[in-house]
C-alpha cells in the first residue's frame, strides 16, 4: 500500500472521529469516490462507475420493485452485470433489519 493510500485512509479516518461526513453525500464524495479514485478507478466514465444504479430487487414480500444502488462498478463496458455494488449510508445509519 502506498504512502499516499495510508495518507487517505488516515485523513478519512480523522473526518469520521470529527463527525465530518454529515449526510449520505458526503460519505459518497469524501469516502467513497476518493478512495475509488486512488485504486485507479475510471471514476468519470459512467460505462465503468455507474452512480445510482437502476437494480430489480425483492421486497420482503418477494415481490420484485425497482430499486438504485449507489454505485455499480464495471471491468469493461457494455457488461450485463457490474463486478462491484456499492451501497452508501450516511455514517451511524445503517439498519440492516429493513432489508435493505
Amino acid at each position: 500500500m502506498g504512502t499516499d493510500f495510508k495518507n487517505i485512509l488516515a485523513d478519512i479516518y480523522d473526518n469520521l472521529k470529527n463527525n465530518n461526513y454529515v449526510n449520505e453525500e458526503a460519505v459518497r464524495v469524501g469516502i467513497v469516490v476518493r478512495i475509488l479514485e486512488a485504486l485507479k478507478q475510471p471514476i468519470f466514465n459512467p460505462n465503468l462507475v455507474c452512480y445510482e444504479y437502476s437494480v430489480n430487487k425483492l421486497d420482503t414480500n418477494f415481490e420484485t420493485k425497482n430499486g438504485r444502488l449507489d454505485v455499480a462498478i464495471f471491468s469493461q463496458t457494455n457488461a450485463d452485470l457490474a463486478d462491484i455494488y456499492i451501497e452508501i449510508k450516511a455514517v451511524g445509519k445503517l439498519n440492516i433489519q429493513d432489508g435493505e
